[in-house]
């Protein structure tokens, strides 16, 4: 088990010419629409660690400073 933090060098090790995460919600103007506008998403990310994504459906109660739900109606975001 790695903290994101951790895991976050670990792909920068392993990836050193990246320039930014995928999806990210901070610069991409499709994910940042995608987070604010249309409802509950099947990706987040981490407040304390933006270059980390959390995948999947449910709730998250102050996981790593996130607080949200995750997935909708759609069968690709698996299930509680």
């Amino acid at each position: 088990d790695l903290e994101p933090r951790a895991f976050s060098d670990l792909v920068r090790r392993l990836n050193p010419g990246a320039e930014t995460v995928w999806r990210d919600q901070r610069t991409n103007p499709w994910e940042r629409h995608k987070a604010e506008h249309l409802g509950p998403a099947g990706t987040f990310q981490l407040p304390t660690c933006p270059e980390v994504l959390v995948l999947g459906k449910g709730e998250y109660r102050d996981h790593f400073g996130l607080t949200c739900s995750l997935g909708g109606a759609r069968r690709a975001y698996g299930s509680n």
